[in-house]
C-alpha cells in the first residue's frame, strides 16, 4: 500500500515528529511526503531514512500557482492508495487539489486544540472554519491526536461521525533512561552532576508561553537558583531572539537559562534533564515532548491544557496555565523532593506510565487499520 503524507510544514514540531515516528515504524507500507512549504528540520531527516520528500516551497500563509500545479502533478505521479494529511492547511488544500487529481481516499489529521489563542493567524482561523464545513464530505476520516482536541473540533463544526482519536506512540527503545547519555550531555553543557536541570522542548511561540516559565523561575528562592539551570530547546531559542533575551535580562536570569535551539537527538538531552516543564498557555493537543521525557524517566510539570494532564496523571504535576506562581511552586516542590526515595519512585513511575499506555506499535496498528478501512470504502 502506498501512503502519501501531505504536511503543512516539516519544521521541528510535535506533529512533524509524530509523522517521522510513524513512517520509521511502519515498514509494511511505502511512504512518501509532500511539504507545502520548505524542507524545514525533518525533510533531510526523512530523506536519510530513505523516504521520498517533495517540498513545494510555497511562502507560509500564501499559495502560488506554481506550487499548486506541482502539487497536482505530484499527486498524479505518486498515485497513492491513501493520502494522509497533517494540519489545517494541508487538510484544506489536499481536500481540493487531491479531489481534482482524482483521489478520494483522503484522511485528515489534526494536532492542536484551542483556535482562539494569541498567535493564531487569521488565515489559519479561516482555513479551520472551511475545513469544518468540508469535513462532512471531503475526508473519509478525521484523526485527532487527543480526546480534548477531537471534542473541541466537533464543537467547531467538524463531523463527529468521521472523527477518530489516535494518541501519539513512542519508540521506547530510543526514549529510555540512560545514565551514560546523562553524564556525556551534562559534560558537554558544562554542568556538574549536582545541578538540577529543568528543560523545555518548545519552539518560540505565544502558545508555549516561555514568559510564564521565566516568571516562574524568577519566583524561585534565590538560594535555589544557585544550583538550578533551565535548558530551552526549539526553533528560535537562541541569542538572536531579541524578545527572549530581553525577557531574561528583565528578570536577571541570563546565566540561569541555556538557549540550545533545535536538536536532532532530543532523547539524548532529555536524559540530561532532572525534570521537564511545559508552560503552554493554550493550543496543545497530545504533546509529544511530555511523553518522550517521561519515557526517559524524567518527571514532568505541565499546564492544564488539552491532554497534558491526562498524560502525566498522578506521577507528574499539573498547574493552571498563565500562573507563574503555581508553576514556580511545582518546580520548588520538585527541588525539595529531589534525591529522596519519593523522587526515585516518581522517575520510575514516569517511565512506567508511558510504557503501559503509549507505544509506537499501537500507533502503527491504529493508523494501518484506518488506511485499510479507507481503501475498502
Amino acid at each position: 500500500m502506498k501512503i502519501l503524507h501531505v504536511t503543512t510544514s516539516l519544521e521541528n514540531g510535535g506533529a512533524e515528529a509524530l509523522l517521522l515516528t510513524l513512517i520509521r515504524a511502519d515498514t509494511s507500507r511505502k511512504h512518501s511526503v509532500i511539504s507545502l512549504y520548505r524542507d524545514g528540520f525533518y525533510g533531510p531527516v526523512l530523506r536519510e531514512e530513505g523516504v521520498t520528500v517533495h517540498s513545494l516551497d510555497m511562502p507560509r500563509g500564501r499559495l502560488t500557482l506554481r506550487g499548486l500545479v506541482r502539487f497536482y502533478k505530484l499527486i498524479r505521479k505518486v498515485n497513492p492508495d491513501v493520502i494522509q494529511c497533517w494540519m489545517y492547511h494541508a487538510n484544506f488544500l489536499t481536500g481540493i487539489v487531491g479531489r481534482l487529481a482524482g483521489k478520494n481516499n483522503i484522511v485528515w489529521g489534526l494536532h492542536n486544540t484551542a483556535m482562539a489563542g494569541e498567535g493564531v493567524s487569521k488565515s489559519t482561523l479561516l482555513v479551520n472554519k472551511m475545513c469544518a464545513v468540508m469535513s462532512g464530505f471531503v475526508p473519509k476520516h478525521v484523526v485527532h491526536s487527543s480526546r480534548s482536541g477531537a471534542k473541541e473540533h466537533v464543537e467547531m463544526g467538524y463531523s463527529e461521525k468521521k472523527m477518530l482519536v489516535i494518541p501519539g506512540g513512542y519508540n521506547l527503545d530510543k526514549f529510555k533512561p540512560d545514565e551514560n547519555l546523562r553524564t556525556r550531555i551534562r559534560a558537554e553543557l558544562g554542568l556538574p552532576s549536582t545541578t538540577f536541570l529543568f528543560g523545555m522542548f518548545a519552539r518560540w511561540h505565544p502558545q508555549k508561553d516561555h514568559e510564564n516559565l521565566v516568571k516562574a523561575v524568577a519566583l524561585l528562592p534565590k538560594e535555589s537558583l544557585k544550583s538550578v539551570h533551565i535548558a530551552l530547546f526549539g526553533n528560535n531559542i537562541d541569542k538572536n531572539n531579541a524578545e527572549l533575551i530581553q525577557l531574561l535580562d528583565q528578570h536577571q536570569l541570563e546565566s540561569t537559562f541555556m538557549l540550545l535551539g533545535p536538536v536532532s537527538n532530543p532523547s539524548d538531552y532529555m536524559n540530561a534533564l532532572d525534570a521537564h516543564v511545559l508552560s503552554s498557555a493554550y493550543g496543545e493537543s497530545f504533546p509529544n515532548v511530555v511523553n518522550e521525557s517521561m519515557a526517559c524517566g524524567v518527571p514532568c510539570i505541565v499546564t492544564d491544557v488539552a491532554d497534558s494532564g491526562l498524560i502525566v496523571g498522578a506521577v507528574g504535576m499539573v498547574v493552571e496555565p498563565k500562573s507563574p506562581e503555581q508553576l514556580s511552586a511545582a518546580m520548588a516542590a520538585y527541588l525539595d523532593e529531589h534525591g529522596s526515595q519519593a523522587w526515585a519512585d516518581r522517575k520510575a513511575a514516569s517511565r512506567e506510565r508511558i510504557v503501559n499506555n503509549f507505544s509506537v506499535a499501537s500507533l502503527v496498528k491504529q493508523y494501518g487499520e484506518i488506511w485499510d478501512k479507507t481503501c475498502k470504502r
